[in-house]
């Protein structure tokens, strides 16, 4: 799924010269760069960039960046990539000028918005395989438990067969013990 950071144009030279984004300002503050997948770029540069001109537009595959990009509730608690790391610029795919209309609003490339299927989709499926992951050691826990449940069942049952063979065993004693022998009951007349 491909994923987009808006950044100043100046602030975008300086990573191109050292070959790392390292993040704006306010990355470095959050202790992570701030992405946004298609579905929520232009609410991004509304809410965070809307006075602002000379943007670029940088694209990055969401796979690329490994166990370093996490996916994390943010704005309307929808799922935005975060990457705890800096950007290695060999990773970028494309950059993309982002001006402004005449209405004020950002525009976002007529390429990206042919090319690019919904990332909601592929959030919402990670997110479920996440879930499912969890689903998964929590089964493998649930079958664990019921296999020792199992071997509880089997061993009382054998301790009651045992208590019940002995219980037997007493009673007959007592019984033999009650009863004189032979040679001792009195005769019958």
């Amino acid at each position: 799924m491909l994923i987009y950071k808006i950044v100043s144009r100046a602030l975008w030279r300086t990573a191109e010269a050292t070959g790392q984004f390292r993040g704006a300002p306010v990355d470095s503050a959050d202790g992570f760069i701030h992405f946004s997948n298609l579905d929520q770029l232009a609410e991004t540069a509304a809410k965070h960039f809307a006075q602002q001109d000379d943007l670029l537009l940088i694209e990055v595959e969401a796979d690329d960046l490994g166990d370093q990009l996490k996916w994390e509730p943010s704005r309307n608690n929808q799922l935005f990539p975060h990457l705890y790391d800096s950007l290695d610029l060999k990773l970028v795919l494309a950059v993309y000028d982002f001006p402004r209309t005449t209405g004020g609003a950002h525009q976002i490339p007529r390429r990206i918005l042919r090319s690019e299927p919904s990332s909601v989709d592929a959030a919402l499926q990670q997110r479920i395989t996440q879930l499912e992951e969890l689903f998964s050691h929590h089964q493998n826990t649930v079958d664990h438990l019921n296999a020792i449940v199992i071997q509880l069942r089997t061993s009382v049952e054998r301790h009651q067969s045992t208590i019940l063979r002995q219980q037997n065993e007493i009673e007959t004693l007592q019984d033999n013990l009650s009863e004189p022998p032979a040679n001792e009951r009195p005769p019958h007349y």
